[in-house]
Parts: C-alpha cells; sequence; structure tokens
C-alpha cells in the first residue's frame, strides 16, 4: 500500500522460472512435478518517487498422484525351449513422477498371459515388487506367448505394456507310447496268422505338431 494514494508499479525481482507478473499486478503460473516443493518470491513496489519496496513471498507447491508412464519398450530375448531365465529389466521400462518427490511412492507390477492356453500362462510369472519376470520354458510352450505387464502406483493409478516371449523349438528325441506292446502286454499270434499293426502308435515325437517338417520314418530289425 502508498499512504499517498498514489499508483504502484511493481516488479518481479526474483523467482521460479515458471513464475511471472501479468497485467503488472497478478503473479501467476503453473508448476510442474519438478517444482513441488517451497519456493521463494521477491517482489518490488514503486511510487516512482520513493526507493522501491520489497517483499518476500514464499508459494508451496503440493504434489498431486501422477500416473505411471511407459518410459521403454519391454522387449524379452528369444529364447530356446527348456531354458529357464529371469528378465531383470522390466522397471526400467516403466517410471512414475512421483518417486522423485516422494519417498514413500513405489510401483508393484501384474503380468497377464493373453493367450487363451493354460500351458502359456504357466511358463510367464513376475515379482510383484521388483518386476523381475521368470521363465520356464518346455515343448508345449513352442511359438508366440502374448503377455502385458501392468505398472501400478501407491493410489492405484496404473499403464499397461504389451509385449511377447517367443520360444523356439529343439529337436526332441521320439519316444515310446504306452500302445507299444511290452512284456506284460505282449502280440500275440498264432501260427500261419496273416497280422497288421500300425507301429504309428507305438511312437510319437513332441516336435510333431510344432514343426511342419517333422515326421517320424520306422525300420524294423530282429533282436538277438
Amino acid at each position: 500500500t502508498d499512504e499517498d494514494n498514489k499508483n504502484l508499479n511493481f516488479e518481479l525481482v526474483s523467482g521460479p522460472e515458471w513464475i511471472s507478473l501479468n497485467d503488472d499486478r497478478f503473479i501467476s503460473g503453473i508448476p510442474s512435478n519438478d517444482q513441488v516443493g517451497m519456493h521463494t518470491v521477491i517482489v518490488s513496489a514503486s511510487d516512482n518517487f520513493n526507493p522501491p519496496v520489497n517483499q518476500k513471498i514464499t508459494i508451496n507447491v503440493l504434489n498431486i498422484n501422477d500416473k505411471p508412464e511407459v518410459s521403454n519398450d519391454l522387449i524379452l530375448p528369444n529364447i530356446e525351449q527348456d531354458v529357464t531365465f529371469e528378465y531383470t529389466l522390466t522397471s526400467r521400462s516403466f517410471f512414475d513422477k512421483d518417486t522423485l518427490v516422494n519417498p514413500n511412492e513405489k510401483l508393484t507390477y501384474d503380468l497377464l498371459v493373453t493367450n487363451v492356453s493354460d500351458e502359456k500362462r504357466k511358463i510367464l510369472s513376475i515379482d510383484k515388487n521388483t518386476g523381475n519376470i521368470s521363465v520356464k520354458t518346455d515343448y508345449k510352450s513352442v511359438g508366440q506367448t502374448d503377455f502385458v505387464v501392468r505398472a501400478t502406483d501407491k493410489e492405484g493409478l496404473y499403464v499397461e505394456q504389451s509385449s511377447q516371449l517367443d520360444v523356439i523349438n529343439i529337436n526332441d528325441s521320439p519316444f515310446t507310447t504306452s500302445l507299444i506292446p511290452n512284456f506284460d502286454s505282449p502280440i500275440t499270434i498264432s501260427l500261419e496268422d496273416n497280422f497288421t499293426y500300425d507301429v504309428q502308435d507305438w511312437f510319437n515325437d513332441y516336435d510333431i505338431g510344432y514343426d511342419p517338417e517333422e515326421n517320424l520314418t520306422f525300420k524294423i530289425w530282429e533282436d538277438d
């Protein structure tokens, strides 16, 4: 105020970059997450006759909860079947601005396999606190598995990122099935009988159904 009732001229002497003086009298600004905390603003007033007078103002910018963000693509390497490994870079794929200003903020993680096969769901799991993804594959997991990782903050805001795991087939040895004749269940024939057996039912190969070029060939020899 001015006792002489003169019009005063105001000037912004110092303050953060996001503060400005509008219409020569209004202090305004829009702080971002980086500006959370205490700020000092100094404004001077002058009647153009006497020395200007400075007034210090303290502005406290309060934090509001921000939604987590995707910071990097979540890309798992291609792996072969029968491999177990742990992917530890999930936490680098998400970021929450609130962690810069709130020491209590923390993200938790969930993983959803979007393939409908129960066998596909078994090969991926995630540590809720660290985001580390555990992968355990076998012949049933050959091919592409689609999944979504969700990062959630303490107030329930979340962001999701889709990714995939490609499991490469490796050649498996053929194996006998329960239909193959054995000591307890032998082939029984009478002298001079003609008989036919489909030996294909006696053997199987995990690669059939995953590798279109896989097939079994058969050979008979006499066991001495």
